[in-house]
């Protein structure tokens, strides 16, 4: 997961959004002499999933790293939800799972809390994603799927009220894939919201959707 707390982006505000909702208006990305996608619109309010799909190389990842705040848009202007209840308004989780290796799980989650400035409900939330009995392993011995379950309860922890996950089923089994889903309809339900990218349309409950077509 990528703190982006920090990071400075292009926003602006929409007359008549709602301030609980992502706002994405007319949105443009090049990258070298490439027009990756144009013209993107859309929102997203709280409590809904948006599930955005598309080929490799349509812009998925570039259009996730732009509503983070990691790159600049070519043109066009989004606003991020205000953070309400939240601790945060934004969190994100790209390809890279961003964990320490030789950090055991539960000290990895404990950084993640503490650059969060987040409560530490470090167990809890490892019982969740189905790590509880690796906590005290170096996160070195995870699997893939194992490592992309704890780089999700990173973004857990953080407390965002929108996620931008890229991705976030690569290499998950299917007991991850439930995990997945049972922590997007928790999250939507407590208030959240979500962008999902994948190069496929998979099952998701109640998501909307949002091709990118590529150029």
């Amino acid at each position: 997961m990528v703190d982006t707390s920090k990071t400075s982006a292009h926003m602006t505000d929409p007359a008549g959004a709602s301030s609980d909702a992502l706002v994405v208006s007319d949105l443009s990305c090049v990258r070298g002499e490439r027009e990756l996608f144009s013209g993107v619109s859309f929102a997203v309010p709280s409590g809904c999933i948006l599930l955005v799909t598309g080929p490799n190389g349509s812009g998925k990842s570039s259009l996730l790293r732009i509503l983070a705040g990691l790159l600049d848009a070519t043109a066009g202007s989004y606003r991020p939800p205000e953070r309400g209840t939240f601790t945060r308004p934004v969190g994100y989780l790209g390809h890279a799972n961003s964990i320490k290796i030789r950090l055991t799980v539960r000290e990895n989650l404990r950084f993640w809390a503490r650059l969060a400035r987040a409560e530490p409900a470090v167990e809890p939330i490892l019982q969740r994603v189905g790590l509880g009995r690796f906590m005290d392993l170096p996160a070195g011995w995870l699997s893939a799927g194992q490592l992309r379950r704890l780089a999700l309860s990173q973004l857990m922890i953080a407390d965002s009220r929108l996620w931008l996950l890229d991705e976030p089923a690569a290499n998950l089994d299917s007991g991850g894939e439930s995990v997945l889903q049972k922590e997007l309809a928790r999250h939507r339900s407590a208030g959240g919201c979500a962008v999902v990218t994948s190069p496929t349309d998979i099952e998701m409950t109640d998501a909307r959707r949002f091709e990118l077509a590529g150029q």
